[in-house]
């Protein structure tokens, strides 16, 4: 988030058991990434969000129903209005969380990530995206499978289906995380 310290423990990144630093933990991959992506990333304005959805009928918690979603739109654009600069479309990133293993989305759902004027009709491709058996960890362009390349709109809107987004209960997720950043940036 905008204006704040990021802070990563000791125990989130190796395990407890044997050497000091001698055993990664599960989640070592997707930290490291993250601090990664930061740098190159994160700047400009931010806005936060959250969007209910129906769902399926199976979320029972009306508190379960929300997905959080963030953005930050890049250097020179400090909100979705802003055109920036050509530097700006390679940066900034969109984060989808929700806490909900159940979270199942409707066919009508939608969530609709605005990132901005200076995004429209751009390449975005997960650096970190949820799947059933764990957090996929993307470090490039190029690891990351062509099928799982999203576009924005001509209104810079990347929009995710019930075919994108399903909760899960696993050793690194429990709910939804996926983290989008532009394809091509330097």
């Amino acid at each position: 988030n905008k204006d704040t310290v990021h802070r990563v423990y000791y125990g989130d990144l190796y395990t407890d058991d044997g050497q000091y630093m001698a055993n990664k933990s599960p989640y070592y991959d997707s930290i490291d990434n993250l601090l990664k992506s930061r740098i190159k990333y994160v700047t400009g304005g931010q806005s936060m969000s959250i969007q209910y959805v129906q769902g399926d009928g199976s979320m029972a918690k009306d508190s379960y129903r929300g997905v959080l979603t963030s953005v930050r739109y890049g250097k020179d654009a400090m909100n979705e209005k802003d055109q920036g600069t050509q530097e700006t479309r390679t940066e900034g990133l969109a984060v989808i969380e929700s806490n909900n293993p159940d979270l199942k989305l409707s066919s009508s759902d939608q969530i609709v990530i605005n990132m901005g004027a200076a995004h429209k009709n751009q390449a975005y491709r997960p650096m970190l995206l949820t799947k059933t058996n764990g957090l996929a960890s993307y470090q490039s362009d190029e690891s990351v499978p062509v099928n799982e390349i999203r576009y924005t709109n001509a209104d810079g809107q990347l929009i995710f289906t019930s075919e994108d987004i399903i909760g899960t209960a696993n050793p690194q997720v429990s709910g939804y995380l996926a983290v989008w950043v532009p394809v091509d940036a330097k």
